[in-house]
């Protein structure tokens, strides 16, 4: 399924707080949101609902979580690095970026490893594709040269097997990578701190997540930052959000390890906030409480997708400030919004997907 790119990500409308403070240090999460914005939060959040449901029901951690990394080439914690660099640029909107290098993990930046064997592959004692208790560990930096290029990794990262059906907890601390080329100007990282869980039983389907993701870039050539822009250099760009979940899927009759995950109904409650600014650009903070006011129902058989329920997505948890995603069909929804600093949209096709 073909997603779309939503302005409310795109660099040019990005944001992050003039660094005004709430009362209890954070930062100050915008009150007010125009039409355009609202639609691309309730595009671009609908599309991680699917997301959780599609992993859920995949019973893979590979699958699209937060924080799960996509086990696929190269050695175990290779594979780590990349797939959270690359998860960490589509969650923040930068879906486009593309790393300098591989980042494979050299001989300089081998991390420590625990709870692997002979071969340095993770040991899975019950053979259901989750480690025992696989640690990784950089250590609090490490830096490789070469050429105009330094890689630096640090921080850690855990991934484990709970006792159970199935299940799996994440950990990742102060996981850190970044790029740098002293020849072009051009700087890439990101960091993740945060916990990801899923546990699996006859009756259902828990996950739960706090994440935490912060990205930076940095250019001092001009650069495309979004289709049909060009903005001038140097070009700073910094995002971070934060993901806070607690989804549970309700099957339509009990799982087992057998067979496909049935049809069911998924409960969401999502607190998702992001900030961002760029060099030149005006800055924005939002933060929304997704909730499924009717549980959506994933229909496993033919559809694969949604086919009933509401999602709603309240600014800063406000009572008259929010959206509706209403699906009515396979994959098909509309969407609503209210209290907007533009006139409120009616009921309309919505291509979340």
């Amino acid at each position: 399924m073909k997603k779309h790119t939503s302005s409310f990500f795109a660099a040019a409308a990005l944001v992050a707080l003039a660094a005004c403070g709430s009362s209890d240090g954070g930062p100050s999460y915008s009150s007010t949101i125009d039409e355009s914005n609202m639609s691309g939060a309730a595009e671009v959040t609908a599309g991680f609902v699917s997301d959780i449901a599609s992993g859920m029901l995949s019973g893979d951690p590979s699958a699209d979580f937060p924080l799960a990394p996509a086990f696929q080439g190269g050695s175990f914690g290779d594979r780590v690095i990349r797939d959270f660099a690359a998860r960490a640029a589509r969650r923040s909107g930068r879906s486009g970026l593309r790393a300098a290098a591989p980042q494979l993990i050299s001989a300089v930046c081998t991390p420590t490893e625990t709870g692997v064997d002979e071969l340095g592959d993770p040991i899975d004692t019950d053979a259901d594709g989750i480690p025992d208790d696989y640690r990784l560990n950089f250590g609090s930096n490490c830096s490789e040269v070469e050429g105009d290029w330094t890689w630096t990794y640090s921080g850690s990262f855990r991934f484990r097997d709970v006792a159970g059906l199935y299940g799996f907890i994440l950990d990742a601390t102060n996981l850190k990578y970044s790029e740098t080329n002293v020849a072009t100007g051009v700087a890439f990282s990101f960091s993740v701190n945060g916990t990801e869980r899923g546990t699996y039983a006859t009756s259902g389907i828990d996950h739960i997540a706090n994440v935490h993701y912060a990205i930076t870039e940095h250019y001092d050539d001009a650069v495309i930052t979004a289709p049909g822009l060009q903005a001038a250099a140097p070009i700073d760009l910094n995002v971070s959000y934060t993901w806070v979940e607690n989804s549970s899927y309700d099957p339509e009759s009990p799982l087992s390890l057998e067979a496909n995950i049935p049809s069911g109904d998924l409960s969401v409650d999502l607190d998702f906030r992001i900030i961002g600014s760029q060099t030149g650009q005006p800055s924005i903070a939002f933060r929304f409480q997704l909730t499924t006011p009717t549980v959506l129902h994933y229909e496993n058989v033919s559809c694969y997708d949604f086919d009933s329920g509401q999602l709603k997505g309240a600014l800063n948890n406000s009572a008259s400030i929010y959206f509706l995603v209403t699906w009515t069909g396979c994959g098909t929804a509309t969407y609503e919004s209210f209290g907007t600093t533009q006139p409120a949209v009616t009921v309309s096709a919505f291509p979340y997907r």
